[in-house]
């Protein structure tokens, strides 16, 4: 099931440097790495809540009954989307960076 509203890239990538700065910020300013963490933390824990509280969606989707449904009809599905690769090229990017910096 589909989020009500997806978000282009752009935004996502806004968000995140906004919180970064602020964050940044707010250290520089006001608050200890240590205060931010917990802060940040308590935040997070709203997100928590509303999963753990949110209800399981009425329809069901029926359990693939083929290899093709169950395989290759995702793979088409995800490239059929807008910025499929770049989203796999930012994937592959960031766990190769991963692997550059802890092995």
């Amino acid at each position: 099931m589909a989020p009500a509203r997806q978000y282009p890239l752009w935004v996502i990538v806004l968000i995140c440097w906004v919180s970064g700065g602020l964050a940044l910020w707010l250290v520089d300013h006001f608050v200890t790495w240590h205060q931010l963490y917990l802060v940040m933390g308590s935040l997070m824990l709203i997100g928590v809540y509303a999963t753990l509280s949110a209800k399981e969606p009425l329809i069901k989707s029926p359990s693939p009954k083929t290899l093709y449904e169950a395989i290759y009809e995702p793979f088409i599905e995800f490239f059929s989307r807008n910025n499929a690769w770049i989203t796999l090229l930012l994937i592959i990017f960031i766990k190769w960076v991963m692997h550059l910096l802890w092995h």
